[in-house]
């Protein structure tokens, strides 16, 4: 499993955590607050201050990466926070906020204790539902010109498998990023593997976007998902040479991911 879902929406399972502090923080602050109305305001200013440092320091150790497209730093959905920053940005902002209110500080420690027990619980949960790491599989996909092309013959070095669809709107959003970091990293190998969708309309959608499709194959009947265990698009697979899988993604991803992970792959730190 990659994602939680609810209807039509999918929770990428990383998020979890995040998700499950920010809950627990507002449900104690509100419980709390009936009696310290102040606690009510301190929970929203500190989750919002906490996560805008926590991606400002992702930004921060990435920024070779955002410098080139700045605007790149506001795409907040795409993930990219640094949880050990937010957590001491929360901690140095409570003390601030409630510095001259001591009976309200020492309230906080308990909306601040049942976030980082929730943290922990997501962490774990999500743990024990994601997908078990699994070495790259044999299969064979196929070439816009109908090609065969077998997995396991680009290992060597990083090698990327994205699974992606047409109709799916966080693909699409990527799908110029990737393509691009296909066509320009001659060090790591790419792949856009396209799930269950006809040649003809993976070639109209690539002709209408002018993407070039170089790094794009198909797979007609979605062989790919069942084998990956994929049950979420877009979702990006990360192996190093020898093919064991070192990262697994559901959702859109930037650049400073790709960045990151090929670092990972190589097995830089």
């Amino acid at each position: 499993m990659d994602a939680i879902h609810l209807g039509a929406l999918a929770i990428p399972l990383n998020r979890l955590p995040t998700l499950a502090a920010l809950a627990a923080l507002f449900v104690a602050a509100a419980l709390i607050g009936r009696r310290h109305p102040r606690l009510n305001a301190w929970a929203a200013e500190t989750a919002l201050v906490a996560l805008i440092c926590a991606r400002a320091g992702f930004v921060a150790f990435n920024w070779p990466v955002y410098a080139a497209n700045p605007v790149t730093v506001l795409y907040v959905w795409q993930g990219g926070f640094v949880p050990v920053i937010g957590i001491a940005a929360a901690l140095a902002y409570t003390f601030w906020r409630l510095r001259r209110h001591t009976e309200s500080l020492l309230r906080a420690g308990i909306p601040l204790a049942a976030a980082g027990l929730a943290f922990g619980v997501g962490t774990a949960a999500a743990s024990w539902m994601a997908a078990a790491p699994r070495p790259l599989p044999d299969l064979t996909v196929q070439t816009l010109s109908g090609k065969p092309d077998a997995l396991r013959d680009h290992l060597g070095g990083p090698l990327i498998v994205n699974l992606w669809a047409t109709w799916c709107p966080p693909c699409r959003r990527e799908m110029p990023m990737l393509t691009e970091v296909a066509r320009s990293r001659s060090d790591v190998t790419v792949l856009l593997v396209n799930q269950g969708e006809e040649r003809g309309r993976v070639r109209q959608y690539l002709s209408s976007e002018n993407l070039h499709g170089d790094s794009v194959r198909l797979d007609p009947q979605s062989r790919a998902s069942v084998m990956l265990m994929v049950d979420a698009f877009p979702t990006t697979l990360v192996y190093d040479g020898r093919g064991r899988l070192v990262l697994r993604h559901a959702g859109e991803v930037s650049r400073a991911f790709i960045h990151n992970a090929i670092r990972k792959a190589r097995g830089e730190r």
